[in-house]
C-alpha cells in the first residue's frame, strides 16, 4: 500500500494512493480544495498585470546621479520583480485550470510537486507494509 502524507497547516492527512487511479483522484481533490481558497490561487487577469513606472527606463537612466535617479531605477527593479511574480502566478493558474477542467491527475500531481516546498503544502509518498 502507498500513502500520500499531506502536511498542512492544521495537521497531517494520510491518503491512500496505492493505484494510479487513486493517486490521480487524490491529487485532483487536493488541487481542487486548494484552488478554491483565495489565498492559494487567485484568479490572474490582464488588469492585474503590474503597471510600468511613469518614467521610462531610458529616462530613469539618464537622470542625474542622486536620490531621484535611485528611486526611479528602484521602481523599475520592483516592476520587473512584480512581472516575474505575475507570470509565475499566471502559469500556475493556467496549469491548475487545465488540470481541473480535464481531470488530469498527472498534471495535478506535477503542480502539487512544484509547490511541495511552499509553506503548508508539503507532502511525501510512503510505502506501508502489510506485514513485517
Amino acid at each position: 500500500m502507498k500513502i500520500l502524507i499531506l502536511k498542512e497547516h492544521h495537521g497531517t492527512v494520510y491518503l491512500n494512493v496505492s493505484t494510479p487511479e487513486q493517486m490521480d483522484k487524490v491529487c485532483l481533490s487536493i488541487l481542487r480544495a486548494r484552488s478554491s481558497t483565495d489565498e492559494y490561487l487567485s484568479d490572474v487577469e490582464e488588469n492585474q498585470k503590474p503597471q510600468e513606472p511613469a518614467i521610462s527606463f531610458d529616462e530613469s537612466q539618464s537622470l542625474p546621479a542622486g536620490r531621484v535617479r535611485d528611486v526611479a531605477l528602484a521602481e523599475w527593479s520592483g516592476y520587473h520583480r512584480d512581472c516575474e511574480e505575475y507570470e509565475r502566478r499566471k502559469h500556475d493558474f493556467d496549469r491548475t485550470t487545465r488540470a481541473l477542467e480535464t481531470n488530469n491527475g498527472r498534471l495535478a500531481y506535477k503542480i502539487l510537486a512544484d509547490h511541495r516546498h511552499y509553506e503548508d503544502e508539503g507532502f511525501e509518498i510512503r510505502d506501508v507494509l502489510d506485514e513485517y
